[in-house]
């Protein structure tokens, strides 16, 4: 476990611009406040958490297993091809208010990660909230994604074995994720078998970070493009790969070396609004992933 999980929010929400990377700094005890940015009207939330991140030396390089390569689109095995319910049918136990504004949705009690679910392109119709992930390289890219808050309940998602579905882009080809209600987090993709890591095992590259029907912003949804954690680290500044995420006409892009528009840059973490924000309703994200070239 990379952050303790005596963390405590004050707060009564979480949004997409609430960065999980700001939390994975070396402090005992760290306070900020984070802008939920979901919504045109923002509101400011404040949160303590007492945070250990453990010391460990290890290659920027390290990584987590992936799926081997595909050839060609929805060719992998474990893809939904029939429309199944999330978490097969079950609901988690009922939550206060606060502790749902908090936590989000991370699946049930006893499948933590089934609130995503990689699923066929012939049946994403049928879901309400949808990233279809397009790779822009002729070379098959591992991919995971998260959600905010991990298994044990603390704001850990984004490090290495908290993931909660991995799978492969081919090259070329496209991938389409589907999500629950009330689901926050981000994916990455690295060219290659595994999604790189930081030397202390937080997701690097470039994320999607997304917010889906944020049930205490009023079913509000939002999404952008962040290089915030590669940016912190000067081996993976230099070579941050490409993303944009698109959705009601609206896009969030960064470019090969960290520069882009209405996306969290290097230096951005304290801003606020940037990125996609979404009235209530269906969501249909374009993910468009490439790889860093100078």
């Amino acid at each position: 476990m990379r952050i303790s999980s005596s963390t405590i929010l004050l707060g009564a929400a979480l949004g997409v611009s609430a960065h999980p990377s700001r939390h994975a700094a070396h402090q005992a005890a760290h306070k900020r406040d984070f802008v939920v940015a979901n919504k045109p009207t923002t509101t400011i939330i404040e949160y303590v958490t007492a945070a250990a991140v453990a010391a460990e030396s290890s290659t920027t390089a390290a990584a987590v297993a992936a799926t081997s390569a595909a050839s060609s689109d929805d060719d992998d095995d474990d893809d939904s091809s029939e429309y199944v319910e999330f978490c097969g049918g079950s609901t988690s136990k009922r939550a206060t208010l606060a502790e749902i504004a908090y936590k989000g949705n991370t699946g049930t009690d006893d499948d933590y990660g089934c609130n995503m679910m990689v699923v066929s392109s012939s049946i994403a119709d049928q879901y309400e909230y949808t990233a279809t992930f397009k790779n822009d390289v002729a070379k098959s890219q591992a991919c995971v994604c998260f959600n905010k808050i991990g298994p044990d309940g603390g704001i850990n998602g984004f490090f290495s074995g908290n993931e909660a579905i991995s799978f492969t882009l081919p090259a070329s080809g496209t991938k389409v994720v589907a999500f629950e209600a009330n689901s926050q987090g981000g994916c990455v993709c690295t060219v290659g078998d595994t999604v790189a890591t930081t030397d202390i095992g937080q997701f690097a590259g470039t994320w999607l970070e997304f917010d889906m029907a944020n049930s205490s912003n009023d079913d509000w949804s939002g999404a952008d493009a962040s290089c915030l954690v590669s940016s912190i680290y000067p081996k993976l500044e230099a070579i941050i790969p490409p993303l944009k995420v698109c959705g009601s006409g609206t896009c969030s892009t960064i470019l090969s070396g960290g520069d882009g528009t209405n996306a969290y840059l290097k230096g951005m973490e304290a801003a606020d609004g940037v990125g996609l924000n979404l009235a209530a309703g269906k969501v249909r994200l374009t993910i468009t992933v490439g790889e860093f070239s100078a």
